[in-house]
């Protein structure tokens, strides 16, 4: 283990062949040179890696029972596997990018072109999720209410 760079606001550390690199919102008092090189754990930082992982595993296996089972494969659940797509492409392209603004403290260490991409994406994604929902809970509602005309046999007439 050999710390390469060590300024006041980064360090770069090489251990078993790897090299990792920690900015200063990591970083506490590092004043030794031990296995633990005086970083702090994040846990929020865990915790929202683990619901992106959640998220994006989770979103897949739906996907993947919709389309590989014949059984599953009726509109009712087609709305649940383009819901899926959505949320999956959510916590794909967005979700990462809120934990790396989170980590630098709120602010955007990203390119600046790149800002409005992804406030785009973000929109874009919760608002497919948001209306997925509502045509869920549409088709839900009408074959309830008229158990032999549903809004997702109607939707595959045209």
């Amino acid at each position: 283990e050999a710390i390469l760079v060590w300024d006041q606001k980064s360090i770069l550390v090489q251990s078993s062949g790897s090299v990792f690199w920690f900015s200063e919102v990591l970083l506490t008092n590092v004043s030794s040179y031990g296995p633990a090189c005086g970083v702090e754990k994040n846990w929020p930082a865990l915790l929202i890696l683990v619901v992106i992982a959640l998220t994006v595993m989770g979103n897949i296996l739906v996907i993947l029972a919709v389309s590989l089972e014949k059984k599953l494969q009726n509109a009712t659940n087609y709305f649940l596997m383009s819901l899926a797509v959505a949320d999956m492409l959510l916590g794909i392209l967005v979700m990462p990018v809120s934990m790396v603004t989170i980590l630098y403290g709120y602010s955007w260490p990203l390119p600046a072109v790149l800002c409005p991409i992804w406030i785009y994406l973000d929109v874009l994604f919760s608002t497919a999720s948001i209306m997925h929902l509502c045509a869920i809970s549409l088709d839900r509602y009408i074959a309830i209410r008229s158990p032999f005309f549903s809004f997702a046999k109607f939707l595959l007439i045209f």
